[in-house]
Formats: C-alpha cells, sequence, structure tokens
C-alpha cells in the first residue's frame, strides 16, 4: 500500500500529530509513504519516516513544465498512484488534493487537528446586523 501524507506548509506537526500518524501508519502498514517533499508537513514526515526506515516516494511539483499549476497536476500524479491519503491541517492545495482523493475513492483519513482546523476555517453563520442609519 502506498499513502499519500499531505498537509500545510505552514503547519508545523505537534506530538499528538505525530502519535496520530504512527498510529494510522501502524495500522496500515504502508510499503511506502509519499510526500511533496514541501515545507512543513512534508519535510516532517520525510525526517519522521527517514528515521524509521520507513521509504518515501519523494513526488515534487515540475514547476518548469506547469509553472502555477505545478502543483495541481502534481496532485493528480500522487493521487494516481495512492492507495489511501493521510491529512493534516493544510490550505487550497490539500484541500484540492482531498478532492481528487476522494473522486478516485481513496480511503481519505483527516488528522484530529485537520479537523479541528477545518471548525475555526468555517465558524458557524452569524445572522447579518442592521446599521441603524443616522436621522436626516
Amino acid at each position: 500500500m502506498k499513502v499519500i501524507v499531505t498537509g500545510g506548509v505552514d503547519y508545523v506537526m505537534t506530538l499528538p500529530d505525530y502519535e496520530y500518524l504512527a498510529t494510522m501508519v501502524h495500522s496500515l502498514a504502508p510499503h511506502e509513504v509519499m510526500t511533496d517533499g514541501s515545507e512543513g508537513v512534508a519535510k516532517a514526515v520525510d525526517t519522521w519516516c527517514s528515521r524509521r526506515a520507513i521509504p518515501v516516494d519523494l513526488a515534487s511539483p515540475n514547476w518548469g513544465a506547469y509553472r502555477e499549476r505545478a502543483v495541481l497536476q502534481n496532485n493528480l500524479a500522487m493521487v494516481s498512484r495512492a492507495d489511501a491519503v493521510i491529512a493534516f491541517p493544510g490550505g487550497f492545495h490539500v484541500a484540492h488534493l482531498l478532492v481528487l482523493a476522494r473522486e478516485k475513492r481513496l480511503a481519505v483519513w483527516e488528522s484530529p487537528s485537520r479537523r479541528l482546523h477545518l471548525l475555526t476555517l468555517n465558524p458557524l453563520p452569524v445572522r447579518p446586523t442592521t446599521v441603524p442609519r443616522p436621522a436626516a
């Protein structure tokens, strides 16, 4: 089994994140972990896997060929070669990868920190208030 581990470039992995990753890797027993090699989660996961002798497939975006669409094209390529996804907090590119993975019917596991992150990004709707107009 090949598992993509994804998350934001600005996100710093916490101890509970590493515990979640260890639990998921233990239960899935992948023969290889795939990341895009970027900063943040990908780099932390690369280091974590190398310390445990877990092979890492580094799928770096091809900036020369695709320019601003490089990450989106890379997401397509990674999803086509994977069996499952483990997701940590991230932005648009992580969300795009998860949409592609779900369309392909891959198993997707979102970490508790990602689910909490999504709740803070999408607060409950607030009823708009009307501003009183000054008397003429």
